[in-house]
């Protein structure tokens, strides 16, 4: 934790938590735990595209009651958020088709007791770095580093 003291200045608490989250996701990959990191990473993702749903939702108008009920999880699953979001143009294709092949494995993961690949875990992290952003910069990690120390 002391890696995030000096980064949680400024930063929403939203945020640093997904930060934590994902920092635990890369240690286990080190360790060859495929699946913790896998299920760690996917729930990064799956945060931050509910959060860039909700706010672009808030910048169209909608607030209260009609705002809630536009983000209800129960209302509309992660594969309709993606989607949506892709015609909205703040998906390209590319995000959209990884995001669902990842939300298939993880469904077989949880629903079929699959155990996710490194291949999976490491494109699972992949792009929930990608979804952090310019944070994930700050804690100076580099996955090329991290593909090749769990080679070993």
């Amino acid at each position: 934790d002391a890696i995030f003291r000096g980064l949680g200045k400024g930063i929403e608490s939203e945020l640093l938590l997904d930060l934590r989250l994902l920092h635990q996701a890369v240690f286990h990959f080190w360790a060859g735990e495929h699946l913790q990191s896998f299920t760690l990473a996917w729930t990064v993702l799956e945060r931050r595209i509910s959060q860039l749903w909700r706010c672009r939702t808030s910048e169209k108008g909608y607030s209260g009651g009609r705002l809630n009920e536009l983000c209800e999880a129960e209302r509309y699953t992660m594969s309709v958020i993606i989607d949506m979001l892709e015609v909205a143009t703040e998906l390209t294709s590319q995000q959209t088709r990884g995001l669902h092949s990842l939300r298939k494995s993880r469904n077989k993961a949880m629903h079929e007791g699959r155990t996710p690949t490194r291949e999976m875990a490491l494109e699972c992290l992949h792009l929930a770095i990608e979804f952090t952003g310019e944070h994930w910069k700050d804690l100076q990690f580099d996955l090329e580093t991290l593909q090749a120390a769990s080679e070993n």
